[in-house]
């Protein structure tokens, strides 16, 4: 019997307990929601303001506006991933963070797709180092090489994606792994040119203009020679004190002085 009183007891007490718990959960629950509907009334959410960091290249009103940001939208309902996706349409966000800052605010991190080099190739655009079309910017970017091709046709240029030319590819990768290896024979060249129809390559000094003859191919290996030639010269000459470089020839460089 005696059993049986304490086992009520313990029972009654659990139940207590729960009825403690959940009651305090129902309170708790009740307070956030008026409180949240209170606030929401008041436009306590109310976007106030928008910080946006990493942008060289595209400016804030254009971030903004991709972003389908607006003022006085609810940060409390804001879906922060829907902006990113937004955001990452852009040819030039290349990844976007964006985070809320309670109660009023919101923070936009863009990493953005960097040009290397100036394509004219039907009509004036620029590519990245993955080689990712990119329209012409408001900001003025000078100092990069340019990539000619020539005779002018069009080509499937679709600003945000790649080039899709099995004819220009190579030539684009070609650059894009001259800039990755060697930057100093990279920032010295203001022009590559190539002729589709007879498949000549020649590249064009940025200081003085001119010519390094590279022939029909093996591009990739006199690109690579090229730059060793400009190491051997530190200290003593540049490219530009030579009138032509000529690597036209089987495994050599035939070079004329000024």
């Amino acid at each position: 019997m005696k059993k049986l009183v304490k086992h009520i007891k313990t029972n009654f007490t659990l139940y207590k307990t729960l009825i403690f718990i959940f009651t305090g959960i129902g309170v708790l629950y009740l307070i956030y929601s008026q409180t949240t509907n209170w606030c929401q009334y008041q436009n306590f959410f109310a976007l106030d303001s928008t910080t946006i960091r990493g942008n060289n290249l595209v400016d804030a009103v254009h971030i903004i506006a991709t972003g389908n940001i607006h003022k006085d939208m609810n940060v409390l309902t804001t879906d922060c991933k829907a902006i990113r996706n937004n955001l990452e349409t852009h040819p030039y966000v290349k990844a976007a963070i964006v985070s809320k800052r309670y109660p009023n605010k919101m923070e936009i991190t863009i990493k953005e797709r960097l040009p290397i080099a100036y394509l004219n190739a039907g009509r004036l655009m620029l590519i990245d180092r993955e080689g990712i079309v990119l329209p012409i910017p408001s900001t003025t970017i000078s100092q990069l090489p340019v990539i000619t091709v020539v005779p002018d046709s069009s080509y499937s240029i679709i600003p945000g994606e790649k080039l899709i030319s099995s004819k220009i590819n190579p030539i684009t990768n070609l650059v894009i792994n001259t800039y990755s290896m060697s930057h100093s024979l990279f920032s010295s060249i203001s022009e590559i040119r190539y002729n589709l129809q007879t498949g000549e390559l020649i590249l064009f000094n940025k200081d003085t203009g001119n010519p390094i003859y590279m022939g029909v191919s093996g591009f990739a290996k006199k690109m690579v020679s090229l730059a060793n030639f400009q190491k051997v010269l530190a200290g003593k000459k540049r490219l530009r004190d030579y009138k032509y470089i000529d690597l036209r020839w089987s495994q050599q460089i035939v070079a004329k002085e000024l």
